[in-house]
């Protein structure tokens, strides 16, 4: 009887495991990677290539092309393969996310030493291309890319200059004239440069982050740089200092 008992589950047991587990499928918005006793399918011997790293990174960034399983189904697999499903549909997220902390603005420090925060988005969506890298390059790609972002966002804004306050110091000498003025122009307030700059910032961002494809099999879509405040105190400094440069 006992032996009875074992088989029957043991016969249930397979026909669950290799019959109603074996299949599967793919949505429209997914892609799925099959890894057979944990190594994933590649495309031969191919490498991701994107014209975005430097020679060094390239040797960093040494990711295969995987073989993808695209929409539909069902689709068989054995019981010693793993599906692997990714959502490659554009997302976006608040650049404050961080599943370490809660924060509600990005703390950053101007080019004259203003503490200020900086809000926005960032849309995003996984590279169907380099799935290797966003599946099994870093444990979570997501949160390197967010941390990659903030690093270069920070950079930035410490070293922002408007251009066009640049070249007007450029074009008409006042650099040799008048210092008091061509520091004015040139340099201003750095935080009244980067609320008319915006647009620019979020080129900015784009550009230097066109790499995280190749590095975490994330492509950034856009930087959504929304609104940059300083403290409530300085704030209030800097409308009336404004106030009295118009009056």
């Amino acid at each position: 009887m006992a032996l009875f008992a074992f088989l029957t589950g043991l016969s249930l047991f397979i026909v669950f495991k290799v019959f109603i587990r074996a299949f599967y499928t793919v949505k429209p918005n997914e892609r799925a990677v099959l890894t057979s006793f944990g190594r994933a399918q590649r495309v031969g011997e191919q490498l991701f290539e994107d014209g975005s790293l430097n020679e060094d990174e390239r040797e960093r960034y040494r990711y295969p092309l995987l073989r993808t399983v695209g929409p539909g189904g069902p689709y068989f697999k054995w019981p010693w393969q793993e599906v692997h499903k990714v959502d490659i549909a554009t997302q976006s997220i608040d650049i404050t996310w961080d599943p370490t902390k809660r924060q509600n603005t990005i703390v950053a420090v101007t080019k004259d030493n203003l503490t200020t925060g900086v809000d926005g988005q960032i849309r995003y969506r996984v590279s169907p291309n380099n799935l290797y890298a966003y599946c099994f390059g870093v444990d979570s790609p997501l949160e390197h890319v967010m941390g990659y972002f903030i690093s270069v966002l920070r950079e930035r804004v410490a070293n922002f200059v408007d251009p066009k306050g640049q070249s007007l110091v450029e074009g008409t000498g006042l650099d040799e004239a008048s210092g008091s003025a061509a520091a004015e122009l040139s340099e201003g307030v750095s935080i009244n440069d980067l609320r008319k700059n915006l647009p620019l910032l979020n080129d900015y961002m784009e550009q230097q982050c066109r790499s995280t494809s190749a590095r975490y099999g994330i492509e950034l879509d856009a930087a959504l740089i929304t609104q940059i405040d300083p403290p409530p105190a300085v704030d209030r400094a800097l409308s009336a200092i404004n106030s009295t440069r118009n009056q």
